[in-house]
């Protein structure tokens, strides 16, 4: 018999100690009759989070509380819609919040997938407990962006790619939206349909380029003003004093007398006789 130990065991029904266990959940897949199983037996049934194992939202986080408040508001607008009757419950009941969708989802995930009994449930969980394209794509162009003028620069960037580096759907009408960029809602629309579309992982071509064409684009910033020429310093001058400051003379003391620049003669004795007197 296979070992399971490391596998999550849920909803085991054996009769009696030692008996015959009827029903397992095994990791994600319910077995029939784990004693019949061989080990090399795969008859294992796939339950309903087999089918979108990668596109399950995400039960933690700010981000995936955005994406809950979606599904239960595209809940309550499907109104006649025919759905799993658990989920037609949060549907008609305006007390119900997203903690009750996302309960039904967890619950959802784990029945069996691809039965008539399931197919509801089925649509349900891919309706409102998955990712779509839009959930995944950064900085993807608003819907409230419906106004052509809104992607005028979407659309600039959109044409100035390469028109055979497109899928065929953008290429069929790259041509109506080449001169046209602010009047053009092609794009636009294209963008809206793709978001709908199941999310199937990061390396999905439709994922790819949505992300490319579809993404905000940011006006051109305008360009930068000449940097203002630094005026030269103010050369100072002495208005009294011109000369050079390594020259100027130091001013003398008030009590000092000026001192003459001209020779002073020598004084002579009382008794010499001077020129003249002979």
């Amino acid at each position: 018999m296979s070992a399971f130990a490391p596998l999550k065991l849920a909803g085991l029904t054996c009769a009696g100690v030692g008996g015959t266990c009827s029903v397992v959940y095994a990791g994600g897949s319910f077995i029939s009759d784990i004693s019949s199983v061989e080990a090399d037996d795969d008859s294992v049934i796939k339950t309903i989070a087999d089918d979108f194992s990668t596109r399950m939202i995400s039960s933690s986080g700010n981000r995936s509380a955005a994406v809950w408040s979606k599904r239960l508001t595209q809940l309550r607008k499907d109104k006649g819609k025919t759905l799993d009757k658990d989920l037609t419950l949060i549907r008609d009941d305006n007390s119900k919040k997203e903690a009750d969708l996302k309960t039904w989802c967890e619950e959802a995930k784990i029945k069996p997938s691809k039965t008539e009994e399931s197919k509801l449930v089925s649509e349900g969980v891919e309706a409102y407990c998955t990712y779509v394209i839009e959930d995944q794509v950064s900085r993807a162009m608003s819907r409230s962006k419906t106004e052509a003028s809104d992607w005028e620069l979407v659309n600039k960037k959109f044409v100035e790619g390469k028109k055979e580096s497109y899928s065929k759907e953008l290429q069929a009408f790259f041509d109506e939206v080449k001169g046209h960029e602010s009047t053009s809602e092609k794009l636009k629309d294209w963008c809206f349909k793709k978001y709908d579309e199941p999310f199937k992982g990061k390396d999905d071509p439709v994922f790819k380029e949505v992300s490319k064409v579809c993404a905000t684009v940011n006006p051109p910033k305008p360009p930068a003003k000449p940097a203002a020429a630094k005026p030269e310093a103010n050369k100072q001058t002495d208005p009294v004093n011109t000369q050079p400051q390594d020259q100027a003379t130091v001013p003398q003391s008030p009590s000092q007398p000026a001192v003459s620049s001209s020779p002073v003669a020598s004084p002579q004795p009382s008794g010499a006789k001077q020129a003249g007197d002979i």
